[in-house]
């Protein structure tokens, strides 16, 4: 994988790379406790045990797909997981599009869908100093089904979930050089993500804008047409509400 990095891409990075592994995001929590731990540092895995996505959700990770966390530190005092979500939802949207010649539509906040099926989730955690409360790392994760073939999931994730295989075959892109990809993209983003400047990509790509959705946000739901997304990366409605964080659980077009 390394071969496929820029030379300062490479230099930057440390990698802890498994076969199989309960999950790359708990592992990064777990080393983050550790001072000597080299950051930036990329944990892979070809399989995870006990992955987990928003809500402590279960994710099905057979090993066909790309499951990869990056334990980071923060050295932003007004973390806004929100826009730094929206950034690695932009990088990974970026890598389909370069990598394998399709365009791909990003549903807030998290996830990426082709043909309105999702082959992609994010999750990014903060992880605070107990005495400061100060978010002192953040682990941004994310999950790929790949090579995934989707005949072999339960048929309830068949009916919602996708995958890049057909495209990543007709391409010949190994699953390395898609990983060496998308990591170049993100640390293009990363020095600067809190300025937005990638939201005009997010927008044009953007499943929810200018569309009625309804937002879900623990036991609250929120419902009405989105008439933009942000300098924060939230969404705005057209009642005013404007959503930092919750779950786009149904989707109108008009």
């Amino acid at each position: 994988m390394r071969r496929c990095l820029t030379a300062d891409t490479n230099k930057l990075l440390t990698f802890e790379i498994h076969d199989k592994i309960t999950s790359t995001n708990a592992r990064a929590k777990e080393l983050s406790i550790n001072s000597a731990t080299k950051l930036p540092l990329v944990i892979i895995g070809d399989q995870q045990t006990a992955g987990y996505g928003r809500y402590g959700r279960v994710f099905s990770s057979p090993n066909t797909g790309i499951y990869l966390s990056l334990l980071l530190n923060n050295s932003s005092p007004s973390l806004n997981p929100g826009l730094l979500t929206t950034a690695t939802a932009t990088a990974v949207a970026r890598t389909i599009e370069k990598k394998l010649h399709v365009e791909p539509s990003i549903k807030w906040v998290n996830d990426i869908l082709i043909d309105e099926t999702k082959v992609v989730g994010i999750l990014t955690e903060g992880i605070a100093d107990i005495e400061s409360r100060y978010i002192k790392q953040i682990v941004v994760g994310v999950g790929i089904n790949y090579s995934t073939d989707i005949t072999s999931m339960s048929p309830e994730l068949q009916q919602r979930a996708g995958s890049l295989r057909n495209f990543a075959e007709e391409y010949s892109v190994s699953r390395n050089e898609f990983i060496a990809a998308f990591l170049q993209e993100f640390f293009l983003l990363y020095p600067n993500y809190e300025s937005g400047e990638f939201l005009t990509y997010y927008r044009a790509h953007s499943a929810v804008l200018h569309k009625k959705v309804t937002v879900t946000q623990g036991q609250y739901q929120f419902s009405g047409y989105v008439e933009q997304i942000n300098r924060q990366g939230e969404i705005v409605l057209d009642d005013g509400t404007t959503l930092a964080s919750g779950e786009v659980t149904k989707i109108r077009l008009s």
